[in-house]
């Protein structure tokens, strides 16, 4: 009995200081996706905040190209062989690159104006 014994204290005493280990490797691994985890919400946070500027900015640029676009059919309304229109016209022309959608109405007004820079020249 006595060895049975000793070979239960032996055990006990080896699964201590591997529960022992595995508890401090568990903690290391907590404290660790604890970290993680304070890092990916840091992170969400910032990108909700990015999220919400871009959307604002989107907004504000659409409301002025409105007015710009607006202002730009009502000169070349009003004073079809302007100057500034061809002016105009580069600065729009690089601002909607191939990437950007140009609206309808502005590209017709573009080809309109390009039209009249012709007809100017010759």
């Amino acid at each position: 009995m006595t060895d049975v014994a000793a070979l239960i204290l032996a055990g006990t005493g080896g699964a201590t200081a591997i529960g022992t280990g595995v508890g401090w490797i568990w903690k290391k691994i907590e404290t660790r996706m604890a970290a993680i985890e304070a890092k990916a919400q840091a992170c969400e946070d910032r990108e909700e905040k990015a999220d919400s500027t871009i959307r604002r900015l989107t907004w504000e640029v659409r409301r002025d190209g409105q007015a710009v676009r607006l202002l730009f059919m009502e000169l070349h309304k009003l004073d079809p062989g302007n100057s500034t229109l061809a002016n105009v016209a580069v600065v729009l022309r690089q601002q909607y690159q191939p990437e950007l959608a140009m609206p309808d109405d502005m590209a017709d007004l573009l080809a309109r104006i390009g039209a009249q820079s012709q007809l100017e020249r010759t």
